[in-house]
């Protein structure tokens, strides 16, 4: 985690309406929604969610699959991703799609009508940052992740669970998501109060 993601806000339930409202009035709001979507329901960094393909998200049926696993070029790092797909997030996407001729499985998801090539990564980092300050928000593509890992932190979902989850190779990385919360720090303190 980044050191400006310390202070960042989680999207509590208040923000994410408004901020959904918001996209759906954005020229290119499908893709932005899902962008959005991928981030907050499967905990997907921006640099997976950027370069997917019809063939990362639809099975040979082309159903949505359980699982997407995207290779080392789509990811951080040198490892192959795995990030699973809620009942929510497959509809989200079957809608996306809907319409789509999703033959051509090497489709990119997200294209920019300027290059016809997959949105780079400032691009999405300026819309998320700009979306988020238009409700006084300083916050960026990974605070939206940061939102999924809070989220079941706050649920109490193990933290193995969750660094599995989103592909942390450590548990310290996942673990900094918890202790660096303030909300969760100052309601732990007031866990022992005397009344």
């Amino acid at each position: 985690m980044r050191k400006t993601d310390v202070n960042l806000k989680t999207i509590d339930d208040k923000l994410l309406h408004k901020v959904l409202n918001y996209i759906s009035t954005l020229r290119n709001h499908k893709e932005v929604r899902l962008m959005f979507e991928l981030a907050l329901r499967s905990g997907m960094r921006r640099c997976n969610f950027i370069n997917l393909t019809i063939g990362d998200v639809l099975d040979d049926n082309n159903e949505v699959k359980d699982i997407i696993i995207l290779n080392p070029s789509k990811s951080k790092g040198d490892t192959y991703n795995k990030y699973y797909v809620s009942d929510v997030l497959k509809k989200e996407i079957k809608q996306f799609l809907d319409g789509w001729d999703v033959e051509d499985k090497t489709r990119y998801l997200f294209v920019s009508p300027k290059t016809n090539k997959p949105y780079n990564k400032c691009y999405i980092s300026q819309l998320f940052t700009k979306i988020y300050a238009t409700f006084g928000v300083h916050n960026s593509t990974h605070a939206t992740r940061r939102s999924f890992i809070t989220s079941m932190l706050d649920k109490n979902i193990p933290i193995t669970t969750i660094q599995h989850l989103v592909n942390h190779k450590s548990y310290a990385s996942t673990s900094a998501y918890y202790n660096t919360d303030v909300n969760r720090l100052k309601n732990v303190v007031n866990l022992f109060d005397v009344k």
